[in-house]
């Protein structure tokens, strides 16, 4: 909503909600995982659950959130986000990366292109 309130100028381009950080590679199927100080931050509605599961096992409904727009260099890509409450890490997964051309170096499970992903509400 920020990115088309400034658009339609009801908000300055400058207010858009956004944050760069640093992302690590997922080889799940989501296609971005944040926390909730992360939903909040940048303001994300919930727009529906989703039952997922964790690497550990652990089964759970999990809250989409969205619209996100993420920004790597030249490249971008829009979806909602799953939102696990405490996850210490924002994970970027395969779905993601493939839509975004983006590899995976297995030897260090690091993103093949580096660098800061931008992600701002749409």
């Amino acid at each position: 909503m920020d990115e088309c309130f400034a658009r339609e100028g009801r908000i300055e381009e400058h207010e858009v909600r956004q944050m760069t950080v640093q992302a690590f590679a997922g080889k799940g199927r989501w296609g971005i995982v944040i926390n909730e100080e992360t939903r909040e931050k940048l303001g994300l509605e919930i727009t529906s659950y989703e039952d997922g599961t964790q690497m550990d096992g652990t089964k759970d409904l999990y809250k989409m959130a969205g619209p996100l727009d993420i920004w790597w260099e030249n490249r971008n890509f829009c979806c909602c986000a799953i939102v696990v409450p405490d996850a210490p890490d924002i994970l970027l997964g395969a779905f993601l990366l493939f839509a975004m051309d983006l590899t995976i170096n297995l030897d260090r499970e690091l993103v093949g292109v580096h660098g800061d992903i931008v992600m701002h509400r749409v």
